[in-house]
This record gives structure tokens, sequence and C-alpha cells, in this order.
């Protein structure tokens, strides 16, 4: 498998089929999906009338599937709950809800966020991810986690829930979180552990502007990210698989009431240069 280019489909104005149909005309090979809502609208992606909608529009289309990203879990903010809480069930329910439509509509990974503000409550993260790991399996479904820690902490945190859970690493994210500079941890990373990087979202910003509740995106490779370095490392490294952008397509920042269609082709193609694909 060589590197495919995809899109996350919450990044989109759009969502649903209609998304997938979409992402194939935008240039994109495959998207990473959301949950429909997940919890809060009742797990409609394990509806067989939902999947078959998704999975038909793939097909005409000639997209790819690559993941499932439990969005809901994000929003719940179930992924630290105390064990035997009201929120610690939902999260149990939301994953194996989650990666049972994964396995029926034949997607090969789900991915959790597993942000960590509270560094005391790292043990219940420990164990709602490796009760996720373990449906994963039993599944024949790849668990991938993407995380607002440190190169240092993922690999405890990775030791600790062991099951050949993978990671996302994203190209952005640590200015968000405050974490490093990711040019300088992509670098360690492949250096010391790369085969625990399952996919990468890749976006741009503003660095000097990008902070929780204020997204200041850009186009790719306009940005203080510094994608061109790290899209050579990921390519030096020999990696196979998914590369999504992550760009929020209806962010004010690059998108102020402009054609979303017509900046995401662009964003693309610039994705898409990065790589040489």
């Amino acid at each position: 498998m060589a590197i495919k280019i995809g899109v996350c489909e919450w990044g989109m104005p759009v969502t649903g089929p209609f998304a997938v149909t979409l992402a194939a005309e935008l240039g994109f090979d495959g998207l990473q999906l959301a949950d429909c809502g997940g919890s809060s609208m009742q797990y409609p992606l394990n509806n067989p009338r939902v999947q078959e909608a998704y999975l038909q529009a793939a097909a005409e289309s000639g997209v790819e599937f690559g993941s499932i990203h439990l969005r809901s879990v994000f929003q719940d903010k179930s992924i630290d709950a105390p064990e035997s809480s009201p929120l610690s069930e939902l999260f149990r329910t939301s994953v194996t809800k989650s990666i049972k439509a994964a396995a029926q509509m034949g997607i090969p990974e789900v991915m959790v966020a597993a942000i960590i503000w509270d560094k005391e409550l790292f043990s219940n993260v420990v164990r709602h991810l490796r009760y996720a790991c373990q449906v994963a399996q039993d599944n024949g479904v790849v668990l991938t986690v993407e995380t607002n820690l440190t190169n240092q902490e993922n690999y405890r945190l990775f030791e600790e829930v062991g099951h050949g859970m993978k990671l996302c690493f994203d190209a952005c994210n640590p200015y968000l979180y405050g974490n490093g500079i990711p040019s300088v941890m992509l670098k360690e990373l492949l250096a010391e552990k790369p085969e625990m990087i399952q996919h990468y979202h890749f976006k741009d910003t503003l660095t000097e502007d990008f902070h929780i509740g204020r997204p200041a995106l850009v186009l790719m490779g306009t940005g203080g990210a510094d994608l061109e370095t790290q899209a050579r490392m990921v390519l030096e490294s020999g990696f196979s698989g998914w590369v999504y952008s992550e760009t929020y397509y209806f962010a004010r920042a690059i998108n102020d009431g402009g054609d979303f269609i017509a900046i995401a082709k662009e964003d693309c193609k610039r994705l898409r240069k990065l790589f040489a694909i």
C-alpha cells in the first residue's frame, strides 16, 4: 500500500454519503469517517440502511474508507471518566458500537482521541483504551489513538495499554495543545518507534494564533507547521498508509464566506504535492 491522501469527514461543511461523493470530486482517495453523531444521535452508523448509503456512495465514486473517528467520545469527554460511572459506561457503549459498525462496513481502523488534561486520570484512560483495544481485536479492527501527550508520555501510554494500539500523528496539533514542536516530535518518533504510527493528520496554521477554540487554519504549506519538512520525513521513513487532511474548510480563518469546494480542491493539490503524488 502506497501513501493515500484522504480527508476527514468532519472537516467538510457537508457530511453523510454526499461527503463521500464530494471527496472524490475534490481529488481525495478516501475519507476518515466521523461516527454520524454517535451517542448524541443514537448511533445511526449502526443502522444497515445508513451503512448501505455510505458504501454505495463509495462504490460509485471510487473512494475508500480508511478509518472511523469516534468523534462522540471526544465530545462526550468520557475517555478519562471514573470506573463504573455513567460516562465510563457511555464510553464502552460508544466504542463497541463504532467498532462493530467498522467491522460490518469493512473499515479496518477506528480512532479515538485521548486528550488528557489531568494526569491523575491517566489510569482511567489506560483502562478505557485497554477495553477498546480488546473489542477492536475481537472484531478484526485496529484501534488508533490521537493524544495531546509528549512522545515520552505516549510511550508510557502505549506500554501500559498494550494490545497493538496505534498512533495518529497530527502534524499541527502540538501547537494547539502545547506539548511540543511537531517536526521535532516526528523526527524523534520516527527514529525511535516508527511502528507506532498508523496514519497522519495534516493541516497548516498560523502557529502564533493557534489555540484551543481559535483555529487559525490556512492552506497547506502556507502556515508555520513546517509541513514540507514533516512530509519529507514521512516519505524517507518508508511509510505506507493514509495521510488525511484535517483542514476545517468551513473555518472563518480559511473560508470567510468563500467557495469551500475551490478551497478544498486547492488544499488537496497542495497536500498531494507535499508527498509528490
